[in-house]
């Protein structure tokens, strides 16, 4: 990936991350995110989009009512979903971790909940593990940062998540 497509990808990241910021602050709720955790410069493949679309009717069956506002997003960095909800910031992600851990899908987004305060929960604070790698089932974050598996590895095991949940070419 060059520096352009680098410094694009974390220019739409950083702008994701605003705009979240700034609903946490004008709405005062809690903030649920929806990116998919694609490695390499296509962030926009056609089976990308399909999973956004299944997982983001996933949470609005999950949180119904409790959805006040949502903003849809296209960057270099991927689709992304947003929503402004009526729960309180632990409720919320403990209904996003549910979605994480027991959808098809679940192990290729991320559901980023900002608190009513615009602060970030994490998985550790509800006392899940951290999220696992795809391979070999360390902790997502250490195979990331050491890159010890190849991005034509990663890429191959997304295909076959999103194969396995129904997504067709």
């Amino acid at each position: 990936m060059g520096y352009e497509s680098m410094d694009l990808i974390l220019a739409a990241r950083e702008a994701r991350w605003s705009l979240r910021k700034e609903l946490s602050r004008s709405y005062g709720k809690p903030v649920l995110s929806l990116s998919m955790t694609v490695p390499g410069p296509n962030k926009s493949a056609p089976g990308i989009f399909w999973a956004i679309k299944v997982i983001s009717d996933e949470v609005e069956k999950t949180m119904g009512s409790a959805l006040s506002r949502r903003i849809d997003l296209d960057g270099a960095d991927g689709p992304s979903v947003h929503w402004v909800v009526d729960l309180s910031g632990k409720e919320l992600k403990k209904r996003a971790l549910a979605i994480e851990e027991s959808h098809g899908l679940g192990r290729i987004v991320d559901l980023d909940v900002l608190d009513e305060n615009g602060a970030p929960l994490g998985r550790s604070e509800l006392g899940f593990p951290p999220r696992r790698c795809l391979i070999c089932d360390r902790p997502a974050k250490e195979c990331s940062y050491c890159r010890r598996h190849g991005l034509s590895e990663l890429l191959e095991e997304i295909e076959g998540i999103l194969e396995k949940s129904g997504w067709r070419e």
